[in-house]
Parts: C-alpha cells; sequence; structure tokens
C-alpha cells in the first residue's frame, strides 16, 4: 500500500514539473497600449462597452459596492473574474478575428517569440492568454476603461 502511495506521489510531482508554464510575463509598459488598443479596436468598443456593462458585471459591481467595508482592489478583482470570463468567451467564439493581434500581444508581453506563441499546444495557449488578462496592469488598464464608459467611479 506505501509502495502505491509513494508511486501516486512521485507521479503527481512529475505531472506539476510538467505543468510548469512555458512562459513568463513581463510589466506591462506603455508601448502595450497600441496592441492592446488594436484588440479591443478589433473585438468592438460597442461589444466591449455591452461586456462591461453586462448584467453579470453590474451584479459583481452593485453587489460589491453594498458591503462598504470592501476594498477597492477587491472590486476590481470580482468584476476583474467577471469581465475576464466573458472576455474569454468572445475571444474564442471570434478567435480568428483577433487571433494576429492575440500573437503579437502575448509574444511582445512575454519571454516567447511570436513563432512559440502561435505553436502553443491549446491548453497553454489559452492559460497564457488567461494569466495575460489576470495581470495587474491589465486591471489597471481595465480600471481606466471602466472609468472612461461610466461604469465605475
Amino acid at each position: 500500500m506505501n509502495e502505491n502511495v509513494e508511486t501516486l506521489n512521485e507521479e503527481k510531482i512529475v505531472e506539476n514539473i510538467e505543468k510548469t508554464k512555458k512562459y513568463t510575463f513581463r510589466k506591462l509598459k506603455a508601448c502595450d497600449i497600441g496592441l492592446m488598443t488594436s484588440l479591443i479596436k478589433k473585438i468592438g468598443i460597442n461589444k466591449l462597452s455591452n461586456l462591461l456593462k453586462s448584467d453579470d458585471v453590474k451584479s459583481a459591481i452593485s453587489g460589491i459596492q453594498n458591503n462598504k467595508e470592501t476594498e477597492d482592489n477587491s472590486i476590481m478583482m470580482l468584476i476583474g473574474a467577471t469581465v475576464i470570463t466573458e472576455l474569454m468567451q468572445i475571444i474564442t467564439e471570434g478567435y480568428e478575428n483577433y487571433e494576429s493581434e492575440l500573437h503579437k500581444l502575448l509574444s511582445n508581453t512575454s519571454d516567447l517569440s511570436l513563432e512559440e506563441v502561435q505553436n502553443l499546444d491549446f491548453d497553454d495557449f489559452f492559460e497564457m492568454l488567461f494569466d495575460f488578462f489576470k495581470k495587474e496592469e491589465f486591471m489597471g488598464f481595465l480600471k481606466r476603461v471602466l472609468k472612461l464608459l461610466n461604469i465605475t467611479d
């Protein structure tokens, strides 16, 4: 029995090592705004605005605003999680329309070349995309977009 447990633990360790991310992101900079804006244009400002004004986002905002003790970062994290989920859905549905901008953005902000990003397997690519959207700087960018669209204060 102990032998089976040890074998399972060794397998889990090997599996975790294999799941180590194949990329690292650098901090986002002003030079990245162009690619992010290009992606937003491709998605469509109306589609993004509708996403940011969706019932799920409004519900997240009002639910947190009713709790006065919640910190601003918590608000943005909940709103961000809701938006990321919906943004991932939009990107998945229209991937062929955003493919070039996504690949360039991920390549320019990571340690992977454009070709390496293009050749990532499905799971790694979507994990990388999700990790990008979770970046603190992206959330800051999102916060400013929300303010510009008069969705938050």
